[in-house]
């Protein structure tokens, strides 16, 4: 893991909270769900610049095999879209109904193998499509009482952040840890073998930072750092 990306913190100009955050391996970028425009900054988090986009976007995640964007439009539609690394739109994919039932709000959704699979966040299901739409298959479905939010995977194991009876969750194949209640995960950020969590606290400002914050390890409680007010 590189000592630069341990915990970088990003601050858009215009001061909105991103929906989500994603990373190339140089650069990362946000989207904040309302606004036609992709902010990157650098390592440092530093500010470079904006990129207009067709649309405003509410998830991004980036695909180094393929060196390519996945987002989801604003709102609560059910269409992936897929950009270059300028957030140019190269094509879209509409994700149907599973054969179980499971439809409607698609959460997150990311590119896998090459772009071949499409992987799919539903609140009560994580579904593998092609990358045409067809459905493929479902890995895991929800229990009562739990919504899935956020997957990943990463080279050497996956991530996914869920609520049950109103807490909320991150797991990974070694630990699942509590979520702070002033906390909100933003997006999973995969870098290499790793997968990295943007997160937020009530305030302006998002940190990309490794999931589980090994100073709060005993409390067995996820980022951030500051206490919050309730713990």
């Amino acid at each position: 893991m590189s000592e630069t990306l341990d915990r970088t913190a990003l601050l858009t100009p215009d001061l909105v909270s991103p929906a989500a955050v994603a990373f190339d391996g140089e650069k990362f970028y946000t989207v904040n769900g309302s606004d036609p425009f992709a902010f990157v900054f650098a390592r440092d988090g530093t500010f470079l610049n904006k990129c207009r986009t067709v649309r405003p976007y509410r998830t991004a995640r980036y695909d180094a095999q393929t060196r390519t964007f996945c987002c989801l439009g604003s709102g609560c539609g059910r269409t992936v879209y897929f950009t270059d690394e300028r957030f140019a739109e190269t094509g879209c994919t509409r994700i149907g109904n599973a054969p179980h039932g499971d439809g409607g709000y698609i959460a997150d959704a990311f590119t896998g193998e090459n772009g071949e699979l499409l992987n799919v966040v539903r609140p009560k299901a994580l579904e593998v499509y092609s990358s045409g739409g067809d459905y493929l298959l479902t890995s895991a479905r929800a229990d009562e009482g739990t919504e899935y939010l956020l997957w990943a995977r990463g080279e050497s194991g996956s991530a996914l952040c869920f609520e049950q009876n109103g807490v909320r969750f991150i797991e990974t194949a070694d630990e699942t840890r509590v979520m702070e209640s002033c906390v909100k995960l933003r997006s999973f950020v995969p870098y290499g073998n790793a997968v990295l969590g943007a997160f937020s606290d009530n305030y302006i400002y998002t940190y990309v930072s490794p999931l589980f914050d090994p100073k709060r390890a005993r409390a067995g409680y996820a980022f951030p750092r500051r206490k919050c007010g309730n713990v």
